[in-house]
């Protein structure tokens, strides 16, 4: 399900391809769970040709979930400009830290509220206790 703002964005998930030589690892299956609970609540990012330069493993998970479409934001970058971009959107996300007790009280929140919900966010009860055996 593709949240209704983003719904013009949408197109045939087979008209786009993965970024050869996409150095970033990741959990499709993590991400088909968050999918299938939220939806897709922002759009991935591809070349006018169909790469995805931001988003493979969103496009993926979706393929996974037999989704017919997704949302896509095009772009016209030259080539060292979309593998710039691409790494960039990894790498200043893997910069970012936590607030250790701030996510323990936000994944105690979730958890609380709906343990499925909590599955959907890829944490779970356990990396909260050893979160807060750290504490």
């Amino acid at each position: 399900m593709i949240v209704e703002g983003l719904v013009p964005l949408a197109v045939p998930v087979k008209e786009l391809k993965l970024m050869p030589g996409n150095p970033r690892r990741g959990n499709v299956d993590a991400v088909a769970n968050s999918l299938e609970m939220f939806g897709q609540r922002k759009p991935i990012v591809a070349l006018k040709d169909g790469t995805v330069i931001a988003g493979n493993h969103t496009l993926q998970a979706a393929a996974k979930l037999k989704w017919d479409r997704i949302a896509v934001v095009w772009v016209d970058d030259d080539d060292a400009t979309a593998k710039a971009f691409s790494l960039a959107d990894n790498r200043t996300a893997e910069l970012g830290g936590y607030d250790e007790s701030l996510l323990a009280e936000l994944i105690a929140e979730v958890q609380e509220a709906d343990e499925a919900l909590l599955a959907a966010t890829a944490w779970s009860a356990d990396d909260l206790k050893d979160l807060l055996d750290r504490l």
